[in-house]
């Protein structure tokens, strides 16, 4: 997993508002705060935010199910939380989607208004900043129209990148964690958000990362 910075977000962050839970004081595993034009900065959906997820099918190496991984993901990392701070619904159009997961074979999002595209990455998370750096532009739709989608996830369908379905499913899984707010990788190999994630879930770090990020004022909004 790449992350991609400068005028865009990631490359292997209001429309419900709730009043934040009490939870107890719980420090990150690592540091999760993304570098955004000179300074590091904390972003996430706002608490109780149900995201829009289009998962893009087209180009899938056999065997490798974008909407099931994306399902899964989801799963595991709100297993990681003591509340309920997001959940996600599929939809069927990218127009109605927050967030677009695709094989690089396939987009239907430009983001080369922020930054030529990375290559070489199994995963890629990307997003545009607005120029004050508070909060993610839409991407433009390929097929015409501004949409509502803040961050374009790309899945490689190389398999010398992704050799097989579970390698597959830690990198869906890992990308996800940065679509819900980590923006920087872990140092350690025993982490989901490693920079190649070699576990199949979020570790007792990840989840700790996670549930510290959630829980901060954001400076970077969706």
């Amino acid at each position: 997993m790449d992350v991609r910075r400068g005028a865009l977000l990631l490359a292997a962050a209001a429309v419900v508002a709730c009043d934040a839970p009490t939870v107890p004081s719980e420090s990150p595993g690592y540091d999760p705060r993304l570098p955004l034009a000179g300074a590091d900065v904390i972003y996430h959906w706002p608490l109780g935010h149900t995201i829009a997820v289009y998962a893009h099918s087209a180009g899938a190496p056999a065997g490798f199910d974008l909407p099931a991984a994306v399902r899964r993901a989801n799963d595991l990392w709100r297993n990681a939380l003591r509340y309920r701070e997001f959940d996600i619904r599929l939809v069927t159009t990218p127009a109605d989607a927050d967030v677009v997961f695709h094989f690089d074979t396939d987009s239907v999002v430009s983001v080369t208004s922020c930054a030529p595209p990375p290559t070489g990455a199994a995963g890629i998370t990307s997003a545009c900043p607005n120029t004050a750096g508070t909060a993610l532009d839409p991407i433009p739709l390929i097929g015409g129209g501004t949409g509502r989608v803040k961050f374009d996830v790309q899945i490689s369908a190389s398999p010398t990148r992704i050799p097989n379905a579970t390698v597959f499913q830690r990198i869906v899984a890992h990308e996800f964690g940065h679509v819900i707010g980590i923006g920087r990788h872990s140092g350690d190999n025993a982490d989901l958000m490693f920079g190649a994630p070699m576990v199949d879930a979020p570790s007792a770090a990840d989840a700790q990362t996670i549930r510290y990020v959630l829980h901060q004022p954001a400076e970077l909004r969706p």
